[in-house]
């Protein structure tokens, strides 16, 4: 729906720089929780963050459209981070540039990096369970597993209906071997995506390396 509105104030004004930046981002967003439309999505945000860019090249929020999408599909990191770090420089207020900042150091085995973005990011947004829910996930990557486990149940808490943070779990305990538990999170992801064949797949990886192959068809 933000994208469609979206669409609407660009037809209404085609030079509206900062509805082709935030369309951009609608588009990546749409693309990194895995629409239908992930490929086209990626294009689209490509698309838009150039447009803006065109319109207002000192837009901090087209070069996070950008890094986005040299984050994850060109796979262009290093030139992810100069967009976001420079899209930090010209707005120290955007919490989005933080945010894809600290995704793509953690994508890059730069866990401890990744902990201080993402920590900028809740000190500026406690409440947002994106942000949450990604700090919690690096914590325990880089080392803080209590810390970030606690932050990962709290989040649960906090917002039961946003499926990244039972799945974010779910991944931790698994790589503590705790398959039985990994499953049940792993479910309850699946169940608040409509069964989404990959979670699905996810829990019954859990409870196969748990010894229970027989309950994975289930």
């Amino acid at each position: 729906r933000g994208i469609e509105q979206l669409e609407q104030a660009i037809a209404l004004d085609p030079d509206f720089a900062a509805a082709w930046a935030h369309l951009s981002l609608g588009h990546l967003f749409s693309a990194y929780w895995g629409a239908a439309r992930g490929r086209e999505d990626f294009d689209e945000a490509r698309r838009g963050a150039d447009r803006a860019l065109e319109l207002d090249p000192d837009s901090a929020l087209a070069r996070v459209g950008r890094a986005g999408v040299r984050s994850h599909l060109d796979l262009d990191w290093d030139g992810a981070v100069a967009d976001l770090r420079e899209a930090i420089e010209l707005d120290p207020t955007e919490i989005d540039a933080y945010f894809w900042l600290g995704v793509t150091l953690f994508l890059m085995g730069r866990f401890e990096e990744s902990v201080a973005t993402h920590e900028i990011a809740y000190s500026m947004d406690p409440q947002s369970p994106n942000i949450i829910s990604q700090l919690g996930l690096v914590l325990c990557y880089a080392g803080r597993r209590e810390e970030g486990e606690r932050m990962l149940r709290d989040g649960i808490g906090q917002h039961p209906v946003f499926f990244d943070l039972p799945n974010f779990l779910a991944i931790v305990l698994k790589r503590r071997n705790l398959f039985d538990e990994a499953a049940r999170w792993h479910d309850r992801t699946s169940e608040l995506t409509g069964r989404h064949p990959f979670f699905e797949a996810m829990r019954a990886s859990n409870l196969k390396l748990a010894g229970k192959g027989g309950e994975a068809g289930r």
